[in-house]
This record gives structure tokens, C-alpha cells and sequence, in this order.
């Protein structure tokens, strides 16, 4: 046993980390930084029974490899496969999905599986229209606006960041500048929030709760918590081609910190007009809170929303728009909307093509969007159905699909806000198997709830398809359709070049 070995990396794990497996029959390794091909130094950091953990110190033996996209390749956590040539990302992801399927979801024994290549993104630079920077504290004193380091929570500047549009680093450098300036501390979350003993107990339907604990206020965990760029249109442009390079486009800047004194919210409003004032690109300046010691983006209450000239919103409201499938998409500067707007194309119309293609039977007539965000990818395929029911917990994104189907015309589209789990159960003891023909399910990382799945197959669809951000949860939830549902196909997705996340589409047809 040594705290350092060296080994040769044969294949990529799920997260992106190299995978050695020993011709002894010993614990397979997993070793952070390096790449299949590579002979790597590695410290051993974590030592399991059936796996360890190793960090990369040295590449012992290299193979050819792409050039660095960004000066910040080595440390930053952003694009840990951006040395790897694109040809074999994409063959890496679609490996990656069927390991899933196969090791996970049982699938591929009896017969072939039906997985398409993967499909890439038409870019691989300057592709996302929103990117999430962390504050925290700079080296020395003051504080830094940037990504978090490889493996831990320091927040590393990344002024060569090659993944965002050409006026995204200097509207992130402005704001760190300013943030600097005024003297109040980054935040700093916690490793464990648990441990911590901060966070508040949740239990369902809100029943059943412990007293609340004190949170910390910005003096004991710091204040500047993130900035959220996003870059859309200010309007639908009806004259316009639905088309990401349409003219006009602007930028959204969501900024969040902890509850702040009267004092500190002035101060963030304060930066928010000096940026709109510096940079006529910027549309909109929002100002978000969260209380919760955690390292979410995401505010639990919103402060402030400036308009271009400066001056508060009523109502809060800084709409933005985003094409998709030849359509303009009303969104909140909050709302989730995929952030590679071109393979977001190739994924619609992979999920739309999927759940509308030619089978036998009737044509489609009711269609169920689980998870439906602010209604898309459902309401491309709405023309085509008599009845669309989505169901989405957050109440926003239901205004705002609620909002787009009015906007396009479609008045037999209705939603529900609630738990998925929950509206399907109560959909199930209402309809008996089949009143719904078609569904569409876009859950989050975690998959679909046991109890929402349970109910879907109580419902009984004939043509089911699953947007899918994690393997390994649709693997798991595949098992369990698998035995009233045969796969059709499956479509690995690029929607995030140079990082080991992937994107899949699968199509399930119920077994007669």
C-alpha cells in the first residue's frame, strides 16, 4: 500500500474522471485529470473495497490530444474534457449512456440496443447564453468573481473563458470590480450545510417541522454569493427568423447574495444602474436573495429588477426571449432554459420527431408533459394534439408556459403547478389506462419520482418519450419501464462540449 501509484487510464467514468482497471482483479481507480490513453503519477485519496479515488500528479506517458481551449484548463472545473478532440467526446458519451442502460437499467441482453451516435453541438466555443460565476475570496484580501477550482469550492478568475459570447467576460469583470469596491465579504458555503446544523428540516406538504433554526446573517458567512449572465432578446420578434443570431440581442444580469440590511441592498442596486449605465448591452439588472448556507444559484426571494434605463420594474418582471424550433420562448431571467441554444435545436426536434413519428393506430390525440419548465419542447409538438395537460412544480415556469401557449395560439394547453408525483396520482385515479396517448417526461438530474412512474404506468400511454440530463437516473427509471415498455431508440446529446455531461433522448413504445 503507498499513498502514490502509476497506472494507465482505459476508459472515463461518468463524471469525467479516468478510469484504470487492474489486470489483478483489484479495485478499479478512479483518478481526477486524466484522460484514456495517458500513464499517469496519482496520489491515492480515497481507499473502498471495491474502488479508491487517486488525484493526478504527473503524466507519465501522454497521447495526442487537442490544444487547451482556455488558459484556465488545468484548474478550473468547467471543462475537464477540453484537451480530448471533440470526435472522441462524442464517442465517450454515447459510451456513457450505454454503460448506463446496460450495467443500470438491465437493458441490451436479450437484443441489441437501439443507440443512435451521439449527436454534437454545432459549437464548441462561445456556445452557452447563460453561465453562473461564484464569488468568493480573492488571494490575498478583497474578493474574486469566477469558477470554482477542480475538486473544491476556492473560486478561481476565469477572464479567458471560452465558453461564453464576447461581452460576457467584461460584464463579469465590471462586476467583480464593483463588488470588490464596496467592502462587503464573499460568501463562503459550507461543506456540509448538514453538519453545519443550518439548514431546515423539509418534509412534505410543509407538516411535521421542527422549530427553525437560526441562519446566519452576511456578517458571519458573507454576503456576494453569484452572478448569473444570460443573454436573450427583449422581445418575441415576430418579424424576425427564429434564429440565434437574430439582431437585437441583449444580456440579463441576475446578481445573488445573502438577506442584506436596507444599507446592503442599496449598495447592490447601486452596482446594478453602474453596469447598465457602463454597458448598453445589458437589458435588465436583477437583485436575488437565499438564506440557505448552501452552494445552490438559486434565490429564494428577488429584491430588486432594474430596467435598461435604470428604473425598478413593477411587478418584478424582466422578460426575456430565447428561439426554439422556430418559436420565441418567454422566459424570467430565473426560469431554466437549455444554455446551448443551436444543440437545444438538435434536441427538440429529436424529442419532437420521436413523439410524433409514424406507428400504427390512431393519430395522436392527448398529450402529458411532466416536468414542461416554461412549455418547451411540448408546445412544438402541441399542434398536433387535441388535449396537452403540463405539469411542472414551479409556479413561475407555469405562468410562463401558460403565457407561451397563449402567445401561440394554443388554447387547448393547460398546467398544473404541483409535485409531478402527486398531480399523475390524482391523474390516475381520474382516468382510466389510455385516455392519455402520449407522453413527454424532462425530469430534473434526479429522474422521475418512484410514485409519479408507478402512476405513469398506471395511466398507460402508448408512446412515451424521456429527455434525459443523467444517465444514470434514467438507467434506473428505464428498468422500471422496461416492463411495460419496449425502447425504440435512444439519442445521446452534446449540449455541453469539453465536460462529461450528456444529454440523451430515448423513445418507449408500450408492449401490446
Amino acid at each position: 500500500m503507498t499513498d502514490e501509484i502509476v497506472c494507465r487510464i482505459d476508459a472515463l467514468a461518468h463524471d469525467g474522471r479516468g478510469l484504470h482497471r487492474p489486470e489483478d482483479g483489484g479495485p478499479v481507480i478512479f483518478v481526477a485529470g486524466s484522460l484514456p490513453g495517458q500513464t499517469v503519477r496519482a496520489r491515492i485519496i480515497r481507499r473502498q473495497k471495491r474502488f479508491w479515488e487517486a488525484r493526478r500528479t504527473a503524466v507519465l506517458e501522454d497521447v495526442a490530444l487537442a490544444a487547451d481551449i482556455c488558459p484556465h484548463g488545468e484548474d478550473c472545473g468547467g471543462c475537464p474534457w477540453q484537451r480530448l478532440p471533440y470526435a472522441a467526446q462524442l464517442r465517450w458519451k454515447g459510451q456513457l449512456v450505454r454503460d448506463a442502460l446496460e450495467r443500470i437499467g438491465g437493458l441490451g441482453r436479450d437484443a441489441a440496443l437501439p443507440l443512435r451516435p451521439a449527436l454534437g453541438s454545432p459549437e464548441q466555443r462561445a456556445f452557452r447564453n447563460k453561465m453562473e460565476f461564484a464569488f468568493g475570496p480573492a488571494d490575498g484580501s478583497g474578493l474574486c468573481l469566477g469558477l470554482r477550482r477542480r475538486g473544491g469550492l476556492q473560486v478561481l478568475p476565469v477572464p479567458g473563458c471560452a465558453l461564453l459570447p464576447a461581452e460576457g467576460p467584461g460584464l463579469v469583470t465590471a462586476c467583480a470590480g464593483l463588488a470588490a469596491r464596496s467592502g462587503l465579504p464573499a460568501y463562503v458555503p459550507p461543506r456540509s450545510a448538514a453538519e453545519e446544523g443550518r439548514l431546515r428540516p423539509r418534509t412534505d406538504k410543509g407538516r411535521g417541522r421542527r422549530p427553525r433554526r437560526e441562519r446566519p446573517g452576511a456578517e458571519e458567512c458573507g454576503f456576494w454569493r453569484f452572478l448569473v449572465v444570460r443573454c436573450g432578446w427583449p422581445d418575441p420578434a415576430p418579424a424576425q427568423a427564429a434564429a440565434a443570431d437574430a439582431p437585437g440581442r441583449r444580456w440579463w444580469l441576475t446578481c445573488v447574495t445573502s438577506p442584506g440590511t436596507a444599507e446592503q441592498r442599496r449598495t447592490v442596486a447601486r452596482m446594478g444602474r453602474e453596469l447598465l449605465d457602463a454597458f448598453p448591452c445589458v437589458q435588465a439588472f436583477v437583485h436575488e436573495e437565499r438564506a440557505t448556507p448552501d452552494a445552490l444559484v438559486a434565490g429564494e426571494r428577488r429584491v430588486l429588477c432594474l430596467d435598461r434605463r435604470g428604473e425598478a420594474l413593477p411587478g418584478d418582471e424582466a422578460p426575456l426571449y430565447l428561439p426554439l424550433g422556430g418559436r420565441w420562448f418567454g422566459l424570467d431571467p430565473a426560469s431554466f432554459f437549455q444554455v446551448n441554444g443551436l444543440a437545444a435545436e438538435r434536441l427538440a426536434a429529436t424529442a419532437v420527431e420521436q413523439l410524433l413519428s409514424p406507428r400504427p393506430g390512431a393519430a395522436p390525440r392527448r398529450l402529458l408533459d411532466v416536468y414542461c419548465g416554461a412549455g418547451a419542447p411540448g408546445l412544438l409538438a402541441a399542434g398536433h394534439f387535441d388535449e396537452v395537460l403540463g405539469m411542472e412544480y414551479d409556479r413561475r415556469a407555469v405562468l410562463l408556459a401558460e403565457r407561451n401557449a397563449r402567445r401561440f395560439g394554443f388554447g387547448h394547453c393547460r398546467y398544473e403547478a404541483g409535485d409531478a408525483a402527486r398531480l399523475l396520482t390524482a391523474l390516475a385515479r381520474e382516468h382510466g389506462p389510455g385516455h392519455w396517448d402520449h407522453a413527454l417526461l424532462d425530469p430534473p438530474r434526479g429522474g422521475v419520482a418512484p410514485e409519479a412512474l408507478a402512476a405513469l404506468r398506471h395511466l398507460a400511454p402508448e408512446r412515451l418519450v424521456y429527455i434525459s440530463c443523467n444517465p444514470a437516473t434514467l438507467a434506473r427509471d428505464a428498468r422500471a419501464l422496461s416492463a411495460d415498455y419496449e425502447l425504440m431508440q435512444v439519442t445521446p446529446l452534446d449540449l455541453f462540449p469539453h465536460s462529461p455531461h450528456v444529454e440523451s433522448v430515448s423513445c418507449w413504445q408500450r408492449r401490446t
